[in-house]
């Protein structure tokens, strides 16, 4: 399960300094990835199974069409995700919120970002990034 779910995320960042460099492009954090016993364990199938469910949950058109059309949704990617297939992934995503007529979709795509946006080596602009959206969604008044 682990070669199938992880397997080929390093492959496009061959030759590999390690086997998580798919995550970000900040070694600091992958090195503290693969040091911290909370991270990098293989998976139980229970978990896996438990992803999937929520996988399938989230991607439900019914799911997607009892969300309340007038939510903001915030999609942010690294354009290098593996598990986002490189954009294509998110861009589904995207594309079945809209078609369920959310009206307030935006999406960010960072240029040589990777899978953990939060722990790039950009990160400071992520943050602004996401700050600033939040920012543009609150009224005025309940900014006080």
């Amino acid at each position: 399960m682990q070669r199938i779910a992880f397997g080929s995320n390093n492959r496009r960042f061959e030759p590999n300094r390690t086997p998580s460099d798919w995550l970000t492009r900040d070694t600091a954090i992958v090195d503290g990835h693969l040091k911290d016993e909370l991270c990098g364990f293989v998976p139980s199938v229970g978990l896996y199974h438990d992803m999937m469910e929520g996988i399938r949950f989230d991607s439900s058109m019914h799911n997607l069409r009892n969300m309340d059309k007038m939510m903001p949704v915030l999609f942010f990617s690294g354009a290098l995700d593996p598990v986002g297939e490189e954009t294509v992934g998110l861009m589904r995503a995207v594309e079945g919120f809209r078609s369920v007529g959310c009206r307030d979709v935006t999406v960010k795509v960072y240029p040589e970002g990777r899978h953990e946006m939060l722990n790039e080596i950009n990160r400071m602009d992520v943050y602004a990034d996401v700050l600033a959206w939040i920012r543009s969604k609150i009224p005025a008044k309940a900014a006080h």
